[in-house]
């Protein structure tokens, strides 16, 4: 049986509406109206507000505008015109649904619409402060994932030089909707807030990690991009999230792309590209730090016992944490984990990432869950309580919840629990000072051995304490005000 889909429009049809716009314009049009949503996005009550959809939607177009237009059309650009684009690319038929429906269908279909959306839900200052605890100096988190100068040979700037010049451009889309040109940067009135790295090797500095030139940007789409009915798999700016025109303007088609590029997956792939030799060690050594981060939230939980990974039967590892309180027992399991493009595009039940990654540690839930049921010396005593698992990945799986996708996951033993980092720093808040945390925990956590749940709701999401104060203290330093706490 083949769907439906009356006014919808073929991908084809979509991509000769875009292609009608002159491409400086057109992108400065989707430039202008991202920082309208940015700016909306940040100063209304984000519960109750659907900027971020818009936004992603904008920030597709771009794509599609920068690897399909030309700079000869003549057609006008203005907001109406580019609402009609997003309103289009909307109701786009995806032509996947022409096929006999089925699970690995609706699977692509889905996560390929979450992730055009998703990625652009989230709180403007937090990336920056993730991203000095996984990759900074802090000693809370153990040794360095990039040795003492190392990011300086990569970036040519120290990593918080680095983040502040991108803070910076992300701030220029915001407050110069359309971009912002080559020369307002090196203006007199500008120069000072590029200091101490000096306003000309800042600019240096943006056009070797977050800029291209347009043309460039242009030509990568043949190469990536085969099949002409995918609008979907290949948009140049998630790697390089600024536009060089030919007349010097940096144009960004997307803040919160910008913001992106600063965050710990922007930075991850910097310092993958850096360590093509040591690469199984930079994971590794990620891995390591990232894990130690997610302990030092969970000491936040005051009345809680914390325990760390247990060594057990000579050189055997239980999971990474188990949080004891007098109603349960949690088993934590850490994953540096982040989907791919298959994942984000839906093709990864062939690849079996979300299997492989995420399987795997409800394997170690499962395996350390059959130690304390045995009653292992070294390990808690059960005392008849129950037990959750709890596993922790670094970027969020935006498609997890979906039904077909969850089902890719084998669960663990006991009740098992799939959240982001992000989602278990939203609810570290509510459980810091909690005497009763235990039954809190309990509430929030998966009751059904057979299924996973993928949030700790009915938790309250709330101001993480340790990325606050990084960021605060970032921000502070730097003389630059999170633009949350900003009244512009």
């Amino acid at each position: 049986m083949h769907h439906q889909h009356n006014n919808k429009v073929k991908p084809e049809v979509f991509r000769q509406r875009v292609r009608r716009f002159p491409r400086d314009e057109l992108l400065r049009g989707i430039a202008r109206m991202s920082a309208q949503e940015a700016r909306g996005w940040d100063t209304a009550n984000q519960d109750d507000k659907h900027s971020f959809i818009i936004e992603g939607y904008l920030f597709q177009i771009a794509g599609i505008c920068v690897t399909h237009c030309n700079k000869h059309r003549r057609t006008p650009v203005d907001d109406n015109a580019v609402g009609d684009l997003v309103d289009g690319l909307y109701n786009v038929w995806q032509p996947e649904l022409d096929r006999a429906s089925g699970d690995e269908i609706w699977q692509r279909v889905l996560s390929r619409t979450i992730y055009q959306q998703m990625p652009f839900k989230i709180p403007q200052a937090e990336p920056l402060a993730r991203s000095l605890c996984l990759f900074g100096n802090d000693p809370r988190f153990g040794e360095p994932v990039v040795k003492d100068g190392r990011w300086e040979a990569i970036l040519g700037v120290p990593l918080e030089e680095f983040l502040k010049i991108a803070f910076i451009m992300y701030s220029a889309a915001i407050h110069n909707p359309g971009g912002i040109s080559r020369q307002t940067l090196l203006s007199e009135d500008v120069r000072p807030v590029f200091e101490p790295v000096g306003a000309d090797h800042a600019l240096h500095v943006i056009d070797s990690w977050l800029a291209r030139p347009v043309d460039d940007l242009a030509r990568l789409d043949p190469e990536m991009t085969p099949d002409h009915a995918d609008l979907w798999k290949f948009n140049p700016f998630y790697e390089w999230p600024i536009a060089i025109l030919n007349d010097g303007t940096y144009v960004m088609p997307s803040p919160l792309g910008v913001l992106q590029r600063l965050g710990p997956q922007g930075l991850y792939f910097l310092g993958r590209d850096a360590h093509p030799d040591g690469f199984e060690a930079f994971t590794k050594d990620l891995g390591g730090r990232f894990e130690r981060y997610i302990g030092a939230q969970l000491e936040f939980i005051q009345h809680a016992q914390i325990h760390p990974e247990i060594v057990y039967d000579d050189d055997k590892r239980s999971v990474d944490f188990i949080i004891d309180t007098p109603e349960v027992l949690i088993l934590v399991e850490v994953k540096s984990a982040a989907p791919n493009v298959d994942t984000r595009s839906g093709i990864f039940p062939q690849d079996g990432e979300m299997q492989k990654k995420i399987g795997k540690a409800c394997d170690q839930i499962t395996t350390s869950a059959a130690r304390i049921d045995e009653g292992h010396p070294n390990f808690p005593v059960l005392a008849g309580r129950p037990m959750g698992g709890l596993v922790v990945t670094r970027e969020q799986y935006f498609n997890m919840p979906i039904a077909v996708d969850t089902k890719l996951v084998q669960p663990a033993s006991i009740p098992t629990t799939i959240v982001s980092s992000q989602h278990l720093e939203g609810v570290i808040p509510a459980l810091s000072d909690d005497t009763d945390c235990g039954t809190s925990l309990l509430g929030a956590l998966a009751s059904d051995p057979e299924t996973v749940k993928t949030s700790l709701d009915p938790l309250p999401l709330g101001r993480n304490q340790l990325l606050g104060e990084i960021g605060d203290r970032w921000f502070d330093k730097h003389r630059l005000r999170d633009p949350e706490e900003s009244d512009d």
